[in-house]
């Protein structure tokens, strides 16, 4: 509960009851959704991920609309303990490939992440991944 507390959420606690419940309350100012200023395209959507976790999978599940996306989140840092998420659509996502983004995620130990080009030193992602290269 105590992570949860520090990551904006509401605890409910009743007097004389050793548990409780956590309530959804995050909120923050986030930029939002904005059109990308580093990659502009001539078609297609104008819309760039943002600092969010929340915005970014609304994003895209706002453009996949199948009840088989599934998106896991698991923390990452020991400090920081930040939010990441392992989107696919189960059923055609190859099961072995998202086993291994879990187990490859679970093995890492570091402090702590405050951007995704952080993880490129673990070797988290390979050299085909976009998201392999720092910016």
């Amino acid at each position: 509960m105590f992570g949860s507390l520090l990551s904006g959420d509401a605890i409910i606690l009743l007097d004389g009851i050793s548990r409780g419940i956590t309530a959804s309350s995050r909120g923050w100012k986030d930029r939002g959704v904005t059109e990308p200023s580093a990659q502009t395209v001539v078609r297609g959507p104008r819309e760039a991920f943002s600092e969010t976790l929340r915005t970014n999978t609304a994003l895209i599940r706002r453009r996949i609309k199948d009840p088989n996306l599934w998106l896991e989140t698991v923390r990452v840092g020991k400090v920081t303990k930040t939010d990441v998420a392992i989107m696919y659509i189960n059923g055609i996502a190859n099961e072995k490939v998202v086993q291994e983004v879990r187990d490859r995620i679970e093995r890492i130990d570091i402090d702590g992440v405050l951007a995704i080009f952080q993880l490129t030193g673990i070797r988290l992602f390979s050299h085909a991944c976009p998201f392999s290269q720092p910016p």
